[in-house]
C-alpha cells in the first residue's frame, strides 16, 4: 500500500525549489474598492479628475464682498455694504452673507469674517477695516489640480488615505495583487540532495 496516495513522483528539494522559482513572477495588479486598500500597496499614481475645490469657495463664515469697494475703510469712514440675493451677480456696493464652503458670488473676491461686520439701524453692512482681495477665500484648485498626483505609486495604504482618495471622487485604485501562498511540508522522508 502506498504510503502517500496521489503522489505519484518525487522529487528532490532544490528541484522542487527551481520549479517554484520558475513559476513565481510579479504578481498582477488587482483592481479594488477604496473601502479594500488599507496596507495594500499601489500600481500606479492615482491622479485627480477635478480641481479641488471645483470653484472658489468662502473659507469662512462671514459676508462676501468685493475688496477694492473696502479701501479706504476706517472707524471714521466706514464702508457700507448693501445686502444682495445670494445666488445673484454681486451689485457694486453689495454684500452676500456665506457660509463656509459655499461658493463665492459672481463679482466677489474676498469674504469678510461674520463677527468683523457690524449692522447699521436699517440692517446695512458696516466695514470698519480694508480686506484684500482674497482673503477668506479657497481658491479653485487650491487643494489639488486637475490632473496632479494625489497618492504616488509604491505607497502602502494606510486608513488615513482613504479620506482623499473619496474625496476626489476616486472610488477604485490598482494595487499590487495578493499572492497566492502554498505550503510544502516535508519530512525526514525527503532525500537530500
Amino acid at each position: 500500500m502506498d504510503r502517500f496516495p496521489g503522489i505519484a513522483d518525487r522529487a528532490h528539494v532544490e528541484d522542487a525549489l527551481a520549479w517554484i522559482d520558475a513559476k513565481a513572477g510579479a504578481m498582477a495588479p488587482e483592481e479594488v474598492s477604496i473601502l479594500q486598500v488599507a496596507d495594500r500597496v499601489l500600481v500606479a499614481d492615482v491622479r485627480q479628475d477635478l480641481d479641488l475645490p471645483s470653484f472658489d469657495r468662502a473659507a469662512v463664515d462671514g459676508v462676501a464682498v468685493r475688496a477694492e469697494e473696502t479701501i479706504g475703510a476706517s472707524t471714521y469712514n466706514p464702508c457700507v455694504l448693501q445686502w444682495a440675493a445670494a445666488f445673484a451677480d454681486l451689485p457694486a456696493g453689495g454684500a452676500v452673507r456665506i457660509d463656509a464652503g459655499e461658493p463665492l458670488p459672481h463679482g466677489a473676491d474676498a469674504v469678510i469674517r461674520a463677527e468683523q461686520v457690524e449692522f447699521d439701524a436699517q440692517g446695512a453692512g458696516i466695514v470698519t477695516e480694508p480686506i484684500v482681495a482674497k482673503s477668506g477665500v479657497e481658491r479653485k484648485g487650491s487643494q489639488g489640480r486637475r490632473g496632479s498626483t494625489l497618492i504616488a505609486a509604491g505607497r502602502r495604504f494606510r486608513s488615513a488615505d482613504i479620506g482623499p482618495l473619496a474625496f476626489a471622487g476616486v472610488a477604485r485604485v490598482f494595487v499590487v495583487g495578493r499572492p497566492r501562498v502554498r505550503c510544502l511540508i516535508a519530512d525526514g522522508t525527503i532525500e537530500a540532495g
